[in-house]
């Protein structure tokens, strides 16, 4: 793979925004979506390669038809770049465009840590590291993932995050 150009970035960019369509996978990793502009901060390939959120500044306002972010937010610091992030993605979504952003699961690791479910953490033993052997270490690797997270989220703190950057109807799901 080669690094997308700057220039290359414009022209996809700029195709999309004509088309009515552009839409952004921002915090790709190696993950690229088909028809989409991928964004991240550290990756190569046919991924742009950008500082986020401060490289939203490139878009143009209401540029954007849909924004999706899985694995990202968690990464960044609260409550200032993700602050920016929100206002961000805000003011380059178009009118009726729509973002949608995964995170990690924080409360539902919570509750089940408070209850003890054994069941709930032999299916963490399959995803976390070999180290993890007890709730705790479970627990601890889901909101830090050895220092990688800078936050977590839940429900009522994203709505508050996308709420207070001018987003409405926001919904869990």
């Amino acid at each position: 793979y080669e690094t997308l150009s700057y220039l290359r970035f414009r022209r996809e960019v700029s195709k999309a925004i004509k088309r009515g369509q552009l839409r952004l996978q921002l915090g790709s990793g190696s993950h690229e979506i088909p028809g989409w502009v991928s964004i991240d901060m550290l990756v190569r390939g046919n991924i742009l390669t950008m500082r986020l959120p401060g490289g939203l500044r490139r878009f143009a306002n209401e540029s954007v038809q849909y924004i999706y972010s899985s694995h990202f937010l968690e990464h960044i610091e609260y409550p200032g770049e993700a602050r920016e992030f929100a206002r961000q993605c805000h003011r380059i979504l178009r009118p009726g465009g729509a973002i949608r952003i995964v995170v990690p699961g924080i409360e539902k690791i919570i509750r089940a840590y408070a209850a003890d479910n054994e069941e709930f953490f032999r299916g963490q033993a399959e995803m976390h590291p070999e180290w993890c052997t007890t709730k705790l270490d479970h627990l601890m690797y889901a909101l830090q993932q050895d220092g990688q997270h800078k936050y977590g989220y839940d429900f009522e703190t994203i709505n508050e995050l996308l709420s207070d950057a001018g987003f409405t109807n926001v919904v869990e799901g």
